[in-house]
């Protein structure tokens, strides 16, 4: 079932607006980044060919995707929010939002809630000191129980393969990450 089918209020009824307000407010969250496509089907589970299609115009998402998709672009939820009527509840969003300072594209990315064991390790300190915001990034999200890979950190902070793998190399080098497996299949895990 569509997102548009079946809709009583009248703004739904004009298709071709809902599926234009949709892409325009996925380019604006995403600046016709690079890597968007790639980003916002990996956050949704939805193919990179429907995430073209949504930010391109070309089609409405399912029910089911539009809902995932507001996970990728929060403004989605405000946008929903002011067409059914509830004004009331976007703007209690964009409060929230605003109290938190977050990037659609970072919003997992919380330097005040950084926490790493240092108790007795003056060394770790000094390795800390050392790291990147994309560095510090990948090593929350590994202890917080994710599976990254290189890949992950080429999508959310818009960067070349090369430094995505020399972040990491220098992580490891540092004895904060290990490598498990090679290929395909690789990961890193906190030691």
């Amino acid at each position: 079932m569509s997102l548009l089918e079946n809709e009583s209020n009248d703004s739904f009824k004009n298709k071709k607006y809902a599926v234009t307000q949709i892409a325009k407010i996925l380019r604006e969250d995403y600046k016709d980044s690079g890597s968007a496509i790639k980003w916002i089907a990996r956050h949704t589970g939805a193919s990179e060919h429907a995430v073209r299609n949504w930010y391109d115009a070309a089609r409405e998402p399912s029910i089911e995707n539009f809902i995932s998709l507001t996970k990728a672009s929060p403004r989605l939820v405000e946008w929903f929010l002011n067409e059914v009527g509830r004004e009331d509840l976007t703007q209690l969003i964009q409060k929230q939002n605003q109290a938190a300072g977050s990037h659609p594209m970072r919003r997992d990315l919380d330097i005040a809630n950084l926490i790493f064991e240092t108790e007795g390790s003056c060394d770790l300190l000094v390795k800390l000191q050392k790291l990147t915001l994309r560095q510090l990034w990948f090593c929350t999200q590994i202890k917080n129980g994710r599976k990254l890979c290189a890949k992950d950190l080429i999508l959310v902070f818009d960067i070349s393969r090369a430094t995505a793998y020399r972040d990491i190399n220098e992580l490891v080098k540092m004895s904060l990450l290990c490598r498990v497996s090679q290929g395909k299949s690789e990961y890193y895990t906190t030691l």
